[in-house]
């Protein structure tokens, strides 16, 4: 019960923004987004793979892999 307690005053401190006794603790809230990789360029001969990371038209990410 009262492990439970401790936990509930150190998530309402959380919350309203105080700095809590224990660093190790948190929240995190996973929420699904629509991530598209898009391979712009393969080349064999060069054995290197171009890709580009976008959400919402958006291009966040462009990475050229030797492989």
């Amino acid at each position: 019960m009262i492990s439970k307690l401790k936990k509930l005053v150190s998530y309402l401190i959380f919350k309203i923004g105080l700095k809590s006794k224990q660093s190790s603790v948190g929240w995190t809230t996973f929420a699904p987004i629509r991530i598209v990789p898009e391979y712009t360029n393969i080349d064999l001969e060069k054995k290197q793979v171009t890709g580009v990371v976008k959400y919402n038209g958006k291009a966040y990410l462009t990475v050229i892999v030797d492989v």
